[in-house]
This record gives structure tokens, C-alpha cells and sequence, in this order.
């Protein structure tokens, strides 16, 4: 019942008076100022000494009555003072007119539990007036067929049509013909209290209710008169006929226009409303609370479970070992046969071979390059001081040098520069016997009488078309082409000419 208060009339047994307390009709009072009458037409009161108490489990209170006070030079009577669990909280400031429904003690901010609200009052004749007493209850409270439950306009029970507005801290209002508004409750009837504002329409005007679909009840609305200036507060605009006690719903017609008083909901008096425990709520709360938690530990383990499985199986495809056998990569280097270096100075070669381990054969990978050859040059043979023919070779030129940059090598003692032949770089991969007999041959050709007689005639003879003689410039390794070696010319290798100092 959060949000609602509960309402206990001053003859309710709840109460606890001390002192010589006595019970009188509220009509004494009920034309009194312009806060509207007493509640069930009774009050309490004390003209001498006494206190009373009440207990409620809650979290606010407030003690409402008839304030009828003497002021004598200053002096005020009766006096008062508001406790809760035996605390001072004060009191409210005396107000010098007779007004029905004033605030005599009021408890904030308290520890939602349970607590005694209790008023010493201390009179020398003049009478102190209890009228009801009210308490917003915790949420385990249950009161079954005996509360008076008071609602605002705000409360979620409450529905409206259009039509309607604010009024301010007083509540809603509308003036328009034909506006409702719907009401559900549990309990035996409702009281709909409000304010007549002294600044709109004095005319009169009316409406009905009816409850559960039923006969529609008028109601009337007197207009206030026109010398009176006064709002008209907690003015009761029609109190239903009982009904059984159950579930309800009552609907509000208001048939006013805007020439006359409108219609205004400032509260609601819902009689033996069953006040019920939310304490059900709350465990149902937190119940759910735990199992959505148990759902979300549960999608946690899974989730992670998932991920690690995710993540393994990320691992093994990361570092999966790559097969250089099955695959066939776009560019590899063939791995390469080392031959011992071929003298074209021996006239006897005996090739031999070392190879690497080879691995798995691949399949034959087909390569459509642009192939590009030197133009081949036959060398003139110069005749050494030991009388044998000695091919000298010339300093690497590209192809687009001219002949004239030739330098003839330097004499030493006038004997021709010994020629130091280092070690040949390694030949193309994998060798064929067919290659070798075919280097062979050339080698034989050009270490031969034959080839150096034609080497020291006028008219230099052209290479074989079948091979060509490459004149290295400088050492080291060489790696094998890219041309296939079905398709390569067979060539003569001579080493770099390397000059002294």
C-alpha cells in the first residue's frame, strides 16, 4: 500500500487515551471554517492534562483534529507537544481560528518499522480536539475488512478521460460536459473529497456515478455565494451507497460546463478497503532475483566453456604446420644441385656432384617469362711464353657497349697477366646427363688446337647456335633461372679477370 495512507477515526480501539478524555459530535464544529467537516462525525477531546498514544508499523504519521485555541496576552491554551518512541518532534504552529482537519502532529522521515506516536497536552479549560489519525503502513501490513484507506489523484487506481486538468496542490478538475473518470477498488464504498476554488464559476452543477455498471446516482455541486471569496477545502462531493465488500469500479460523470463550479478530485475515502501484504510481492521478488541469477552464472559457464573451445580451436588453425609437400606455393626456390666447379681450362672434366636431400617432387610448375640473352663473343686466344693457347677473356660489357671499350690486359715482365680462375659458382639444379655431355663437348671445343687456331684468324667464327659463352664479371653464387631447363641453351661459364693492386 505504498503510497496510500490508513485511516483511523479517533473511536477506533487502537487508540490509547490518559487522562479525562471525552468523546463529543463533530456537528458542533462541521460549519466551522472552510476545511471541511470532521470525519465520521466525532471528536476527542482533553480540557485538562493527559496524553494519548497510537502504534503502527509504517514510515510517516499524522494527527488531524479541531484546533479551538485561547489566546490570552500570548498566553496559548490548550499546549501540546508530538513524540515518536518517546523522541520529541515539537508541534505545529497555533492557528487562531476554529478549522476542522488541521495537522496537530505530524512524524517524517522515519525508519520504515514499527513505532509509537504519542501527544502530551497540557489545557486550563480550553478543549484540545482529536479527530483521526493517519499512517503510511510498511509493505507487509495486512488489514483485512477494516481499514479506510485515503488515495490522491495520482494514485495508478485512478483513471481519467480528457477533459481533465490540474489544479494546482489541490488536485484535478475539468469543466467539460461529458468528462469521466474511473475508479477501482476493493471495499464497500468511496467518498470523493475535493475543493470548490472561489476563483472559477459560482454556478452549481452536478453529475453521477454509478459502481459496476449500475443505475447512475446524481449528485449536485452547490456553486459558492457570490460574497464568498473563501476556497471550500476537503469539501465531500458525494459519498457512495455501500456495496459488498469485493472488487469494484466506479465511474464518475461530470455533466458541468464551463460556466459553472467544476468538478474537483482531491482525494478518495475507500471504506473497509482490504489492505494486503506485499510481503508476497517481495518474495516473489526475490525469487525471481535468484533465478535470474542462477540463469545468468549458468550463461557465464557456457559462455565460457565456448569461448575456451573457441579459442583452442583458433590456437590449433593459427599453428597448424603448413605442408610445403601437398601445396603448391606460387613462388619457391627449387632446392638446387652443387656440382664441382667445371675448368673450361681442363680438358678433362669429371663432374661431380653433391646434392641436398630432396624432398617430395612437385608437380611441374609451367612459368611464361620473357627470356633474354646476351649476344655471345668469341674471344681471341693469346699464346702465353709456355707456348700453350690460353683463351683470355674479356671484361663483361651489356649488350649495348661498343666494342672499342675493350682494355687489352696488362703485360707483366711482357708476358701476359697470369689469369686466377676462382672456383665457379655452383651450376643449374639437378643436372642431366645430357647437360654434362653437352658441356663437355663445348669445354673440349674450346680448349682444342682447333679452337684457337680459329680464334687467331681474321674472321672470328660465330658460337654454335646450341650454346653460348658467358664472360662473368663478377663471383659468387649463382642461382639457377627461371627458364626450364628442357628449354635453356647450354653455356659456357669462364670466371671474372682479376687485375692486381
Amino acid at each position: 500500500m505504498s503510497g496510500r495512507w490508513i485511516v483511523v477515526d479517533d473511536t477506533d480501539p487502537q487508540f490509547s487515551y490518559d487522562g479525562p478524555w471525552k468523546l463529543t459530535s463533530g456537528s458542533k464544529y462541521d460549519a466551522q471554517g472552510n476545511w471541511g467537516k470532521t470525519f465520521n462525525n466525532s471528536l476527542h477531546g482533553l480540557g485538562s492534562s493527559g496524553s494519548l498514544s497510537f502504534t503502527f508499523k509504517g514510515s510517516r504519521g499524522r494527527l488531524l483534529g479541531t484546533t479551538d485555541i485561547k489566546n490570552t496576552s500570548g498566553l496559548i491554551d490548550p499546549t501540546w507537544e508530538c513524540f515518536i518512541d518517546q523522541k520529541s518532534f515539537g508541534t505545529s504552529k497555533p492557528f487562531q481560528y476554529i478549522e476542522n482537519n488541521w495537522a496537530l502532529c505530524e512524524w517524517t522521515g522515519l525508519d520504515d518499522g514499527q513505532h509509537t506516536a504519542s501527544v502530551r497536552v497540557a489545557s486550563q479549560g480550553q478543549y484540545f480536539w482529536v479527530d483521526r489519525l493517519l499512517y503510511m503502513p510498511s509493505d507487509d501490513v495486512t488489514l483485512n475488512n477494516a481499514a479506510t484507506v485515503l488515495l490522491d489523484e495520482t494514485d495508478p487506481a485512478i483513471s481519467v478521460s480528457s477533459g481533465w486538468g490540474d489544479l494546482g496542490e489541490l488536485g484535478r478538475m475539468t469543466q467539460k460536459q461529458g468528462s469521466t473518470a474511473q475508479v477501482k477498488f476493493k471495499g464497500t464504498s468511496v467518498t470523493w473529497m475535493g475543493t470548490i476554488p472561489s476563483s472559477l464559476p459560482h454556478a452549481s452543477s452536478e453529475g453521477t456515478y454509478s459502481i459496476d455498471g449500475g443505475t447512475p446516482v446524481r449528485y449536485t455541486i452547490p456553486g459558492l455565494p457570490d460574497s464568498d471569496s473563501a476556497d471550500q477545502f476537503n469539501y465531500v462531493f458525494f459519498k457512495t451507497d455501500p456495496v459488498p465488500l469485493g472488487d469494484h469500479e466506479l465511474v464518475v460523470t461530470h455533466d458541468g460546463t464551463e460556466s459553472s463550479t467544476p468538478l474537483v478530485l482531491g482525494n478518495l475515502l475507500v471504506e473497509n478497503q482490504v489492505v494486503q501484504s506485499n510481503s508476497t510481492h517481495l518474495i516473489g521478488a526475490i525469487v525471481g532475483a535468484v533465478l535470474g541469477g542462477l540463469a545468468l552464472i549458468l550463461i557465464a559457464i557456457v559462455g565460457v566453456v565456448y569461448f575456451r573451445r573457441y579459442r583452442k580451436s583458433s590456437k590449433s588453425s593459427i599453428y597448424k604446420p603448413i605442408n610445403l609437400v601437398d601445396s603448391e606455393p606460387f613462388h619457391y626456390i627449387r632446392p638446387f644441385t652443387l656440382t664441382r666447379p667445371t675448368d673450361p681450362y681442363d680438358p678433362h672434366p669429371q663432374p661431380q656432384s653433391y646434392s641436398y636431400p630432396q624432398q617430395q617432387p612437385r608437380p611441374p610448375i609451367h612459368y611464361q617469362v620473357p627470356i633474354t640473352y646476351a649476344a655471345p663473343t668469341i674471344l681471341p686466344s693469346t699464346s702465353s711464353s709456355s707456348g700453350h693457347h690460353v683463351v683470355t677473356p674479356y671484361p663483361f660489357t651489356a649488350p649495348s657497349a661498343s666494342a672499342s671499350s675493350y682494355k687489352p690486359p696488362q703485360l707483366i715482365h711482357g708476358h701476359a697477366m697470369p689469369i686466377i680462375r676462382p672456383p665457379s659458382p655452383p651450376g643449374p639444379s639437378i643436372p642431366t646427363q645430357r647437360r654434362h655431355q653437352k658441356l663437355d663437348s663445348l669445354h673440349n671445343q674450346a680448349t682444342s688446337p682447333q679452337s684457337s687456331a680459329q680464334g687467331n684468324s681474321s674472321t672470328s667464327s660465330q658460337p654454335s647456335s646450341s650454346s653460348r659463352v658467358v664472360i662473368h664479371q663478377d663471383s659468387g653464387v649463382r642461382l639457377p633461372g627461371s627458364v626450364p631447363e628442357e628449354l635453356a641453351t647450354p653455356v659456357v661459364e669462364h670466371p671474372p679477370r682479376y687485375t692486381l693492386g
